[in-house]
Order: structure tokens, then sequence, then C-alpha cells
């Protein structure tokens, strides 16, 4: 594959129009809905209405970044709503560029991430430059803004100042992901990167849990405004249960909970001296830390025989661990303690029979 160096990515950045002017109107505050924003960007890039929020995932995560980003600095002051709108919108436009020069790359990048590769190296590695770096300069040719040029820039640097509306982006980008809302890999919950934008807002966890919450909804209504109905991210019907048993005592997690409840399910919470009854397809989640799949056997020995049921030790993370992994000989998973609905939707594939 020939590298998408320098000479090539300003290339195809410069083959890109100007920027519509409806974006330019709705940042310097005039009537233009985010709808309309949203339109005139797909526009641009060659993405038609008529394939929903894109044929990748790359529109859903882009949207839901953008509703996020705007929430938070709709109820955060110093942040720029309609800056941090457009900014969660473009902020990984970068992947688009690499998708139209190569577009089995951004698979061999999410691939070997997988593995445990820093995503940001494998790019420069894979295409001799990174999607922050492209998206940054599409930016500065569009003359966004520094609030919008920053955030873009930024929001995957370690090391950087957090102004607000780049703490927006950040927040966002995290719970987007927490929420399935983006692409397949395990996250670990939320990274460190999203603690400082959390900080520099302010935000309590009880309140980012309400705003995940509500960004959600948010998403899911600007998907039935493009006239996505049956959303693929909504989970399963509702009624499904989920037993959380807990080895230690401990309730559990609230984001755990809210995750559950998006996919669909009832939480259930037992203690571990508790009698356990399991449905079909219902899904177990055992709270034990540093408990291993094989040790789960007893446990699970009162279990309704018979039973299909995904089944899951939540495990903290541990040096050279795979998050997700499952024992070939139970069939019982492992996955994060901290998990994301994607490690919730890659359980719900891998059932186990009970008893």
């Amino acid at each position: 594959m020939e590298l998408l160096n320098l000479d090539r990515m300003r290339s195809q950045v410069r083959g890109y129009g100007p920027l519509p002017t409806v974006v330019r109107e709705f940042l310097d505050g005039s009537d233009v809905s985010e709808l309309e924003i949203i339109h005139a960007l797909r526009d641009v890039f060659g993405m038609k209405d008529s394939v929903g929020l894109g044929d990748t995932p790359w529109w859903q995560h882009a949207v839901a970044v953008a509703r996020g980003a705007a929430l938070v600095s709709r109820v955060r002051e110093g942040a720029d709503e309609r800056a941090a709108f457009v900014a969660g919108l473009l902020h990984d436009v970068g992947h688009l560029i690499m998708l139209h020069v190569d577009p089995d790359g951004l698979h061999r990048v999410l691939t070997r991430q997988q593995q445990g590769d820093p995503f940001l190296a494998i790019e420069r590695d894979l295409y001799g430059v990174d999607h922050v770096h492209i998206s940054e300069q599409l930016a500065l040719r569009w003359e966004l803004g520094d609030d919008v040029v920053d955030a873009i820039r930024l929001h995957h640097d370690p090391a950087a100042s957090m102004a607000p509306t780049v703490a927006a982006v950040v927040l966002a980008d995290a719970w987007a992901q927490l929420l399935g809302h983006g692409y397949d890999f395990p996250v670990g919950g939320l990274s460190l990167r999203a603690d400082d934008a959390a900080s520099c807002l302010d935000l309590l966890w009880s309140e980012q849990l309400e705003l995940i919450r509500r960004m959600d909804g948010e998403f899911r209504e600007l998907c039935r405004s493009f006239g996505v109905t049956d959303d693929p991210l909504s989970g399963g019907p509702g009624g499904r249960k989920a037993i959380w048993v807990s080895m230690h005592g401990g309730a559990p997690t609230p984001l755990g909970k809210l995750l559950l409840q998006q996919r669909g399910y009832d939480l259930i919470h037992v203690g571990i001296s508790e009698p356990l009854e399991a449905c079909d397809h219902g899904l177990v989640l055992v709270d034990s830390p540093w408990a291993e799949p094989g040790d789960l056997l007893e446990l699970l020995k009162d279990l309704k025989p018979g039973a299909n049921a995904p089944v899951a030790v939540m495990s903290d993370m541990r040096t050279g661990r795979t998050l997700r992994h499952r024992d070939p000989v139970t069939g019982i998973c492992g996955i994060p303690r901290s998990f994301s609905a994607f490690d919730i939707r890659w359980l719900e594939n891998h059932l186990a029979t009970l008893g």
C-alpha cells in the first residue's frame, strides 16, 4: 500500500470544496439547524441520505460525538456549543480521507488495535500520517476558528492543556464509545484523558452519567430525523434479564447499570449466597475482579441445568491480558469490569450451556 504521506494528504484535503456556507453561518450564530449542518457536510464527503448515517460507523460516531459535545457545552460555561458540535462532527474526518485512499486500511488499523497497539501509531505506520493531523489540516483550510481547530488537534493529545471546548469533545468521544456509537474496540472504561476533561469542566460522576443518558437519547432522535427507525445500536427487545452476581457484596456499577438498561435488560442484583436461576438467553455477569472463568464452575452449578446464556466474569484490567476472552472448555467469558456497549454485544454472541 502506498503511504498517505504529507504531500498526498494535502492533495486530498485540497480536493474538497470550500466550507459549506451553512456551516459558517451556524458558527456565526445564524438560525441554522444541526440537521442542516450534518446534511451539508455529508454532501461534501459523498455520503448520501439513502445510506442512513453512512455505510461505515464513521457518521454514527461523528454525530454522537457532535451531539454529546454540544450537550456538555450547553450545561457548562466556557465551552462554545456550536463550535463543539462542528468539532465533534469533524474530529475524526481524517478517517474519511483515509477510507477514500484505501477502503480496507481502516479495518487493518482496527485489527491491529485489537491486539493492543496504539491507535495513532498504527495509522502512522500504515499511512505515514495519522487521522488527527489530516483532520486538523482540513479544519485549517476551512478556517473553522481556534476553538474547532484546537478541539480537533488536541482530542487525543494526553499532554495538551484542556480548554472547555476541547474538554467537551474529549468527553463526548469517550462517552460515544462507551455507548457503542463508534468502532468496536475494547476501551476498558473512561480514559484518563476523559477524567481530565471532566475535571476541567467540574463535572461530577453523577452528572456525567445523566449527560451520557441524555446524549444517547438525543443521538437516537437525530437518527430518527434521518429516517433510521431500525437502529442497530438500540440493543435487543426490552424485558431481558441480566443477573449481576456480587461475589464481594458490592452493588452494580452505575455505568454498568445504565449500559445494560440501554441495551434492553432488566437488571437483577444478587449476592453470592442467594439462589440463582438463569433464563435462556439471559445475561449472567459475575462481579469478581480477580476471578478466572474456570473459577466460576462451582458457583454456576446451581443455575438452571441446560440453560443457554452468555456468562462472563467481570475482571480488572491486567497487563498482558486480552480484555475480552472466552474459556474454551466452559464457554464462560471474561470482559472488563468497566465494560462498554460493545463488550455487552460481544458477550451476547457467546452462549455457554450451564448446569
